[in-house]
């Protein structure tokens, strides 16, 4: 390209292809960029086939009046739409996006493949395609909206967003996630901090100032793990139970717990009196506030009633219906190991 000093045209739907011009700028420094963003009509990835090829002919009409010698299309919706009839139709190289899955899918030892994407790019032929020959273990995952939390820089909205959408999913067991949106290279950050292998439990204060506590994973523990809970359990024993529940690293046993989601702290008054404020929330791996919700348990089991009147130490360990339960729980998942060894 360095014979032609005509600029390399690149676009999107908005903010999301400026990554991708910064890798074009790193790898071809002696080229001169156009860029389009083309935030009036974003995003591309909700709208309709026709309405998205409208669009990419506007792009195009206004990057072929400034001369460009080459295209890119820096948007995986806009490649999957248009990329085919672009190149039938200009006399210029073309070059567009897709999913990373092929690399993905190299990378799995076994695991499970997340490819976040807009609704439009996983509904169309190109990615079906490529479904087909690297989809293994590969489960797409329509994002619509989060593409515009980018645009609008909304980061703790993506946040939640995200912390919503990977729910589901044991992400011990994920192998790849892959980013099948130009603008969704700028979350990175952000699953990062979801996809921690040690984060137990964060809090966030009324400013949305956040403060996380680890583990650093060193003394995992290697056999079944059940947990006791009940309506009193609250603070600290819930944190605990949020935690292994969110990693699945365990089974909740019991009923559901208080509902302590919240730090308090006291504040002395000049009088010598004091007050309990409420200062930030506590949120679980995954996100979720537990205040005056709890945590459910995995395994409902509610004491007998015919126990509720005696004193808890004269409750024996083969009366206590709770303890029997998780120790079913626990003999249970013992049986599962061996087998599949």
């Amino acid at each position: 390209m360095m014979s032609n000093p005509n600029p390399v045209g690149v676009f999107d739907s908005g903010v999301g292809g400026i990554g991708t011009l910064s890798a074009l700028r790193r790898e071809l420094p002696q080229e001169d960029f156009l860029y389009f963003g083309d935030t009036l009509h974003a995003p591309y990835g909700t709208k309709p086939r026709e309405e998205v090829m409208a669009c990419v002919t506007r792009v195009m009409t206004h990057l072929l009046a400034n001369h460009v010698k080459a295209v890119v299309i820096a948007c995986n919706t806009a490649t999957a739409v248009a990329a085919k009839e672009l190149r039938e139709t200009y006399d210029l190289p073309i070059l567009g996006m897709e999913p990373a899955l092929k690399p993905a899918h190299a990378l799995r030892h076994g695991g499970s493949i997340l490819v976040l994407a807009t609704p439009m790019t996983l509904r169309l032929e190109k990615f079906q395609q490529l479904y087909a020959r690297y989809g293994e273990g590969a489960i797409p995952l329509p994002c619509p909206g989060l593409m515009e939390l980018v645009e609008q820089e909304a980061n703790e909205q993506a946040r939640r967003y995200l912390l919503e959408l990977l729910h589901p999913y044991d992400l011990r067991t994920v192998d790849a996630v892959v980013l099948g949106c130009t603008h969704y290279v700028f979350l990175r950050p952000l699953l990062r901090e979801i996809l921690p292998e040690g984060l137990i439990v964060y809090t966030e204060d009324k400013d949305g100032n956040r403060e996380e506590e680890t583990c650093d994973g060193k003394n995992e523990l290697q056999i079944p793990l059940a947990v006791l809970v009940n309506e009193s359990s609250a603070s600290a024993s819930e944190i605990f139970a949020g935690a292994v529940q969110d990693y699945g690293i365990g089974t909740i046993v019991g009923t559901t717990t208080y509902g302590k989601g919240v730090v308090q702290s006291i504040r002395q008054l000049s009088d010598g009196s004091a007050v309990k404020l409420t200062v930030a929330n506590y949120y679980t791996p995954n996100g979720n506030n537990i205040n005056k919700i709890g945590i459910k348990p995995d395994v409902e089991a509610a004491l007998d009633t015919s126990l509720l009147n005696k004193d808890k130490d004269e409750i024996t360990h083969e009366e206590d219906n709770q303890l029997q339960e998780a120790i079913k729980v626990v003999t249970s998942s013992e049986k599962k190991d061996t087998e599949a060894d």
